[in-house]
């Protein structure tokens, strides 16, 4: 009999805890909603060239890609690395 309410417990905690997730995780969607998208700037004001030490070092600190300066993937899967984007 113990072990069947230890189970009920931990069961409810669980659903309890997804409950919490499921709220929070609707909070930022929303909160991103209401945000409008920046403008790539560096795309229309940066000529293609080299990166500067100081913008590869922050490419690097900040998990971008090195190719591009998007999140999301290294510098092996950019597809505009040469010869993938086109």
């Amino acid at each position: 009999m113990a072990l069947i309410q230890l189970a009920c417990r931990c069961d409810n905690a669980l659903l309890v805890l997804n409950q919490l997730r499921q709220r929070a995780s609707t909070v930022v969607v929303s909160q991103q909603a209401d945000v409008p998208a920046p403008m790539e700037i560096d795309a229309v004001t940066r000529a293609p060239g080299p990166l500067t030490p100081e913008e590869r070092a922050h490419r690097m600190r900040n998990g971008l890609c090195i190719v591009c300066g998007q999140r999301g993937h290294v510098r092996n899967e950019c597809l505009k690395s040469r010869g993938r984007g086109q």
